[in-house]
C-alpha cells in the first residue's frame, strides 16, 4: 500500500473536496482502483499487519531461550553463551527436534530487539563524603579530565577506597527482583511440563494422583495443540492455577477451559481426548459411495463421452446430474478409504457391448437373491503361460542372491481353468492343454458332482467364443433334463457383458496366483 502522505492527502482532496469519481483518480493517476479506495477511506495510512511465523517445534522451548538470553545480556560478553550451546542445551535436557537455524534466528531476534542497556560511574566525592553518580554521557569526559588526556593512574589505596565505596552504594541501592506473578508461575508450571523437565513423580507430588494421569501426561508430550491445551487446562486445574491465568497462558477463551473441566468430571480423560465427529459428513454417505462405486464400473462411452477413462471433472458431472453434488476431495476420499487409486490407463478395459446395462443388472440381480442352495461361480482361465523360472519379488535369505537366467529354455506351455464361488470364495481348477467347449463342459460335469445337494448353480464367464458356443448350450439344457431325473443341480448362465473383464471376480485370484506361485517357482 502507498504511504506517501502527500499524495494521501491529494488523493482524498481528488475525491472528496473536488467530486472526481474514483475510477476518474484511479486512471489520471495510475493507480489501482483498490489503492484508490484505500486512500478515501482512511485519513492516513493504517498501520501494517505485522506477520505471524508458526514455529510449532520451537514455541514449547520459547520461554527457556529468553531466560537464556536475558541471563546472557546480564553478564560480560565473554560469558554469553552462543546459539549453538543453547540448541545442544535444548536438544539434551528438553528434547528439541528442530533446526538450530532456528535457534539462531530466535536468538538474533531477541538480541537486536532488547532494550540498550545505560551505564554510570560512580565517582566518590571527598569533599561532601557522598557518592555521586555520572551517567553514560559524561563518563568519558570525566576520566579524560582526571588523567589529563592520558590513561587514569590510581594508587591501589585510592582503587581499593574507591572498589569499597562502590559496593556498598550498589549494595544499597540494588533494586530487589520482582515477585513473579501468577501468569509467570502458570506458565514456567505447564512449560516445564510439556518440554518434560519435571518428572512423573514431581507433578504427582504437586498435584496428587488423578484419574488418567497416564492419558493427560502421554497427550502433553505427543498430542496436538488442541488435545495439549485440553489437558494442560485439566492438569492445571489440579496444580490450584485458575481459569483465568489458564487461558491466558494457553491462548484459549476460559468458557472452553471450563468446558474441558466439565468433560473431564464427567467422562473421565478418555471422554476429555475424544474428538466428536460430525454426523452429516459427505464421504460417510453410503447412498453417495453406491452411486461412485456404480459409476466407477461403467464406461464412459454411456454418458456420451468420448474418452477411455474418466476425468474427475466428467466424474462430478455425472453425479451431480444423478442427483449427487460432490467436490473432487470428497470422491478422493471416498475411493482412497475403499482402496482405489487414479492412475493412467495403459491397457484399456472398456465395453462396448449395446447391452452392458441388461446384462448387469441380471448378474446383480441374481447375486442378490442368491439363496443357501444356489451357487454362482465366476469362470475363466489363466495361461497359457510358459514353465520357467521368472523375475519378481522372491522371499531369500540375507546372503543369497537371486537371479533368473534371461536367456533359457521353456519346459512347456500350461493353462490354468477355474471357478470361484462367490459365496464361500472356494476355488475349483484343473490343469488343460488347450482352451475350448470341451474343457467348459469338463468344468461343468465337475461342479455338478462336487456341488450335488445344490438346487442351482449359476455359470458367469466372459464372451469368449468356447464360452458361448452352440455346442456348449446343448450340453447345458441336457444337464438339466438329466436334473429331473437324478435330482443333481441344475444349471443356469449369467454371461459377463462383451469386453468386461475388469467384472470377472476371477481374475483377481489369477493376478494372486502368478504373483505368489508362477513368478516365485522354477
Amino acid at each position: 500500500m502507498y504511504r506517501d502522505l502527500v499524495q494521501w492527502k491529494q488523493i482524498r482532496e481528488m475525491v472528496l473536496k473536488e467530486g472526481k469519481s474514483q475510477r476518474t483518480v484511479s486512471m489520471e493517476t495510475g493507480l489501482s482502483r483498490n489503492t484508490v479506495r484505500k486512500m478515501v477511506a482512511y485519513k492516513i495510512p493504517p498501520q501494517r499487519k505485522q506477520r505471524t511465523y508458526s514455529r510449532p517445534k520451537l514455541d514449547p522451548h520459547i520461554l527457556t531461550i529468553q531466560q537464556w538470553v536475558a541471563n546472557a545480556m546480564a553478564t560480560t560478553p565473554e560469558c554469553k553463551p552462543s546459539p549453538k550451546e543453547i540448541f545442544e542445551h535444548l536438544r539434551s535436557s528438553e528434547n528439541y527436534s528442530g533446526s538450530y537455524g532456528a535457534i539462531r534466528d530466535y536468538v538474533s531476534l531477541l538480541r537486536k530487539t532488547a532494550p540498550k542497556r545505560d551505564f554510570s560511574l560512580d565517582v566518590w566525592e571527598h569533599t561532601r563524603d557522598t557518592l555521586i553518580s555520572i551517567d553514560s554521557k559524561d563518563s568519558t569526559s570525566f576520566l579524560r579530565a582526571m588523567s589529563n588526556s592520558q590513561p587514569p593512574s590510581l594508587s591501589k589505596t585510592k582503587l581499593k577506597g574507591f572498589m569499597r565505596a562502590t559496593a556498598l552504594y550498589a549494595e544499597k541501592t540494588a533494586p530487589s527482583p520482582p515477585e513473579p506473578s501468577t501468569d509467570d508461575k502458570a506458565r514456567n508450571w505447564l512449560h516445564s511440563i510439556a518440554v518434560g523437565i519435571i518428572p512423573r513423580e514431581q507433578i504427582i507430588q504437586d498435584i496428587g494422583e488423578c484419574e488418567g494421569m497416564s492419558t493427560l501426561l502421554k497427550t502433553v508430550q505427543s498430542g496436538n495443540r488442541i488435545l495439549r491445551n485440553r489437558a494442560l487446562s485439566v492438569l492445571a486445574s489440579k496444580k490450584g492455577i485458575s481459569a483465568r491465568a489458564t487461558s491466558r497462558v494457553l491462548g484459549v477463551d476460559r468458557a472452553s477451559c471450563s468446558k474441558y473441566l466439565k468433560i473431564y468430571k464427567e467422562q473421565g480423560a478418555d471422554g476429555l481426548m475424544f474428538r466428536k465427529q460430525a454426523s452429516n459428513r459427505k464421504f460417510d454417505s453410503e447412498p453417495l459411495k453406491d452411486a461412485i462405486f456404480a459409476l466407477l464400473h461403467e464406461p464412459p462411452s454411456n454418458y456420451d463421452i468420448n474418452r477411455t477413462t474418466w476425468k474427475m471433472v466428467d466424474f462430478k458431472e455425472i453425479l451431480a446430474k444423478k442427483g449427487y453434488p460432490v467436490c473432487s476431495d470428497v470422491i478422493r476420499i471416498i475411493t482412497k478409504r475403499a482402496g482405489y487409486r487414479w492412475r493412467k490407463a495403459r491397457i484399456v478395459l472398456t465395453s462396448q457391448d449395446p447391452n452392458y446395462r441388461e446384462k448387469l443388472e441380471r448378474i446383480q440381480d441374481v447375486l442378490r437373491n442368491l439363496n443357501a442352495d444356489e451357487a454362482f461361480f465366476s469362470i475363466d482361465e489363466f495361461g497359457p503361460f510358459a514353465i520357467k523360472t521368472k523375475g519378481g519379488r522372491k522371499l531369500v535369505g540375507p546372503t543369497e542372491n537371486y537371479t533368473v537366467p534371461q536367456w533359457q529354455k521353456s519346459k512347456g506351455c500350461l493353462i490354468m481353468t477355474a471357478a470361484l464361488e462367490l459365496s464361500k470364495n472356494q476355488v475349483t481348477h484343473f490343469y488343460s492343454e488347450k482352451k475350448d467347449t470341451d474343457e467348459m463342459i469338463k468344468m461343468m460335469n465337475f461342479l455338478i458332482r462336487r456341488y450335488k445337494g445344490y438346487r442351482m448353480l449359476w455359470l458367469s464367464w466372459d464372451a469368449a467364443s468356447w464360452h458361448i458356443s452352440k455346442k456348449l448350450r446343448e450340453h447345458i439344457e441336457a444337464a438339466n433334463v438329466m436334473a429331473t431325473v437324478t435330482g443333481s443341480p441344475r444349471i443356469d448362465t449369467a454371461p459377463l457383458p462383451a469386453g468386461a473383464q475388469f467384472l470377472n471376480v476371477i481374475e483377481s485370484v489369477f493376478s494372486g496366483f502368478a504373483r505368489s506361485v508362477v513368478h516365485n517357482s522354477d
